[in-house]
């Protein structure tokens, strides 16, 4: 059976259309599974600190460590919460969820965060490298408007990075598996 030059080029601008229709399908799916999955822990990360800077705000402010570590030990059954610290208004450390001591940086980042935010109220959010080489979103808390210190929560973004993954790659092989058909 001959093959005319014409079938060639047709089948082959189809699979040039079908690369680019691959292609900018994955592009938009990555991109929206990431700001959906990103603004699901930030909700997350924001629920748990209000919960921690809300319901103890007696023993934060008292800075009891022990209430303090019960309290924040329980968070991290939350899935995406990767840790959860508490300042005094100092920059002090006064509980932690990290084994056996917090990462310096992570250390140094609350002690700085708790000086700049003397003037600031507000819950605030910041991308954190953690020394295991994973990266983390560092939201911050205050209790009392800082007076009472802060709850630091750190969400895991490489669960969320490798969910992206899955949909992009999932979304590619069934795409596949329609252009074959």
């Amino acid at each position: 059976m001959i093959r005319s030059r014409l079938f060639r080029r047709t089948l082959l601008g189809m699979l040039v259309l079908f690369g680019f229709y691959a292609l900018a399908v994955s592009a938009g799916s990555d991109i929206f599974t990431r700001r959906q999955l990103m603004r699901e822990s930030e909700a997350t990360a924001r629920a748990v600190a209000q919960s921690i800077a809300g319901s103890s705000m007696d023993s934060l402010y008292g800075l009891d460590p022990i209430t303090i570590q019960s309290r924040i030990d329980q968070y991290l059954s939350v899935p995406g919460v990767r840790y959860a610290l508490v300042t005094a208004s100092s920059g002090d450390i006064v509980a932690h969820t990290f084994a056996p001591v917090v990462p310096e940086d992570v250390r140094a980042l609350a002690r700085s965060l708790s000086d700049a935010r003397k003037a600031d109220s507000t819950f605030q959010q910041y991308d954190v490298d953690l020394p295991d080489g994973s990266a983390a979103l560092h939201c911050v808390m205050p209790v009392y408007e800082g007076l009472g210190g802060y709850v630091h929560i750190g969400m895991d973004r490489s669960s969320l990075d490798s969910h992206v993954g899955h949909v992009v790659r999932s979304q590619q092989i069934l795409a596949l598996v329609f252009f074959c058909v």
